[in-house]
């Protein structure tokens, strides 16, 4: 008897909030659902380590331990009143990830990309600001060393960035809104030392969209198909938030032979902005765009 009160109380908590991201209380706990609810975690190597470990590991000159980094944390990143789950996984190193809550126990993984360094200081805390969660991320990206001009030689610095969840990706928060009038968006990948996925990708504001796929992709060749305008409307609004018209032309990761995505976006005024993202090493909103874009290309029924 005891037991089916038990099972009834449980179900009735689920039907009111429907998350069981509340319901998680250990790190094991964390480990086992991550691994349940994505895939790409169900392999031996994925754990997420103590905070304490994290600690000693994670150390960067002390920065890791100011800030009070967690290994999980219950949060409600979007704002949406479901409880999210942001932990540091260690799966052939050290990654941060969102698991947004996207209602009736389906879950969106987002990683928070590291930047260039091969140092052990990226790092993510739960913030909050006027009484709502956000992210503070810390990252270390090499620049050029402009003082020496005889020799190309690259420097360390360190990257803090404060960034919320808006439209299903992590984007730099900014409170001034822009708006974009914007004709197509287009997005090129080119070959790399590996597996990268090679194609080209092009929409127009009434959802008009040509792909054509090149190497390391599902299916090779020209083709075209027409997307709902909310998806449209959804990625116009995207590049706006991440103000891309404002953003550099090229970024550039000094050391690596990874991606390389090239991204264009025709204005109603007639302006144009590329940007050349090398080892996308660009801004958060940057890669949320192009993982967006990604998934139109991997869940399109192409024709």
């Amino acid at each position: 008897m005891k037991t089916i009160i038990q099972i009834i109380l449980f179900l009735a908590f689920m039907f009111s909030y429907g998350n069981r991201i509340d319901l998680l209380n250990t790190t094991q706990e964390v480990i086992d659902f991550v691994r349940e609810v994505h895939p790409d975690f169900d392999d031996p190597k994925f754990t997420i380590r103590s905070t304490e470990q994290m600690k000693k590991d994670l150390y960067c000159d002390g920065i890791f331990n100011d800030w009070n980094v967690k290994n999980w944390e219950k949060v409600d990143l979007n704002h949406d009143g479901r409880t999210d789950l942001v932990f540091t996984a260690h799966f052939y190193g050290y990654k941060s990830y969102v698991l947004l809550d996207t209602g009736s126990d389906t879950y969106s993984l987002l990683p928070l990309p590291k930047k260039s360094s091969s140092r052990n200081c990226d790092f993510t805390q739960v913030i909050k600001i006027d009484g709502k969660n956000y992210l503070k991320h810390h990252g270390q990206i090499q620049i050029r060393d402009n003082e020496n001009k005889n020799q190309i030689r690259y420097k360390t610095i360190s990257v803090i960035d404060t960034l919320t969840v808006k439209y299903g990706g992590i984007f730099e928060l900014d409170d001034n809104q822009t708006s974009y009038t914007i004709e197509q968006v287009s997005i090129e990948t080119v070959p790399c030392f590996g597996t990268c996925p090679v194609f080209t990708l092009t929409i127009d504001k009434t959802g008009n969209t040509q792909f054509i796929g090149k190497e390391h992709v599902s299916k090779k060749g020209k083709f075209t198909t027409k997307i709902p305008q909310q998806t449209v409307d959804a990625l116009w609004a995207m590049i706006a938030y991440a103000k891309l018209k404002e953003l550099k032309n090229e970024y550039e990761n000094p050391w690596a032979d990874g991606r390389t995505v090239t991204i264009r976006v025709d204005f109603s005024d007639g302006s144009t902005k590329k940007i050349r993202d090398h080892g996308l090493q660009g801004t958060f909103g940057l890669r949320s765009i192009y993982d967006k874009l990604m998934e139109l290309v991997t869940k399109t029924d192409w024709k």
